[in-house]
């Protein structure tokens, strides 16, 4: 299934709750990254990295975002 909003993640965990019960924490994470992935993939995002005080972000040349953001 393809996440392209928070609807789509809500969606799914309704589907989830549906058939198996309430999801474990580390499935409600595992679709929040789902959807970090799709807004990286869209801001051409190469790389993403964290600390336990930063969170680092690599660009492709393809990005629609200016460096002045």
């Amino acid at each position: 299934s393809q996440v392209t909003s928070p609807a789509d993640l809500d969606r799914i965990e309704d589907d989830l709750r549906d058939q198996f019960g309430s999801p474990p924490e580390s499935v409600l994470n595992l679709l929040g990254v789902m959807l970090i992935r799709r807004y990286c993939k869209l801001l051409g995002v190469r790389d993403l990295s964290s600390s336990a005080k930063s969170i680092s972000f690599a660009f492709t040349e393809r990005t629609p975002l200016g460096p002045e953001k």
